[in-house]
């Protein structure tokens, strides 16, 4: 059996880089794709929130110098989670578990200072397609 997926998306919040007891980097982001349909000949944008995951180095260097809007190209797997939440109600979703996380286009206007250079060409969504 086989399970990839692959997207391109703009974080929604910083990353949140923590550590588990024995000491390896875990950082969750939440990356948000969007597509475009015509209809009645308006444009409608379809966003998807993704949460991914990312793991040792990889998640360091994610906390490091990932940003709140920079655009990111993630290859995982899609694993489904059962927790509870602050209130103790189980919960359960899906996440992709990130084997690689590239670095893209910077948010527009951001301040860079400790960023590192992109790693992708081209372009971006102007600041009033990010959904955010």
């Amino acid at each position: 059996m086989y399970n990839k997926i692959s997207i391109i998306g703009r974080l929604g919040a910083n990353p949140d880089l923590r550590y588990t007891a024995s000491g390896t980097a875990v950082c969750n982001l939440r990356v948000a794709t969007s597509r475009y349909y015509k209809k009645n000949d308006e444009k409608v944008e379809v966003v998807t929130w993704f949460r991914v995951v990312v793991w040792s180095q990889q998640a360091e260097n994610c906390g490091r110098y990932l940003m709140k809007g920079q655009q990111v190209f993630v290859e995982g797997s899609m694993e489904n989670r059962k927790w509870k939440d602050n209130d103790g109600n189980e919960r359960d979703g899906w996440e992709i578990h990130a084997n690689n996380v590239i670095f893209l286009a910077r948010p527009s206007g951001g301040n860079g200072g400790s960023q590192t250079p992109d790693q992708g060409s081209g372009p971006g969504p102007d600041d009033q397609d990010i959904p955010f």
